[in-house]
């Protein structure tokens, strides 16, 4: 289990589980692309765009390490 708030993991493919789920889904993984105060930005692909989305932190339940295929 990793620690959302450290920033070794920038630019790491990361897998989080979410509490509340964001629009419609509460497991997202992607590329970790910053991390603020209250929030991480996270860089998901979908289908051939890539799009950031800001996750509350205390909205994450686990976070760990992913292998991006």
């Amino acid at each position: 289990e990793m620690c959302i708030r450290d920033s070794k993991y920038i630019n790491r493919y990361v897998n989080l589980h979410l509490i509340n789920p964001i629009a419609g889904e509460n497991i997202y993984e992607g590329t970790l692309s910053e991390i603020k105060d209250d929030d991480i930005v996270l860089t998901i692909r979908i289908k051939t765009r890539t799009k950031n989305i800001s996750i509350n932190k205390s909205n994450i339940d686990r976070a760990r390490l992913a292998i991006k295929f």
